[in-house]
């Protein structure tokens, strides 16, 4: 009768782990999805970044061409 209880108390124990494991793998892709948003969104805004760098520069170096002509 023990080993009975016991082998039931394991069982019971380690479907609240498969539990917390299956909801602990929900949260991780849900964190894995956001995270592979957010790398996405970054990369665009790294590559607008770098353009508007190279507008300013641009424009800097057409100001001082025509400060330089007056």
């Amino acid at each position: 009768d023990d080993t009975k209880q016991l082998i039931d108390s394991h069982r019971q124990t380690i479907k609240m782990l498969e539990q917390r494991l299956s909801k602990t793998d929900k949260l991780l892709q849900e964190r894995e999805g956001a995270l592979g948003e957010a790398q996405e969104d970054l990369a665009r805004d790294e590559l607008i970044f770098a353009d508007k760098v190279a507008e300013i520069k641009t424009l800097r170096k057409n100001l001082k061409e025509a400060e330089r002509q007056r």
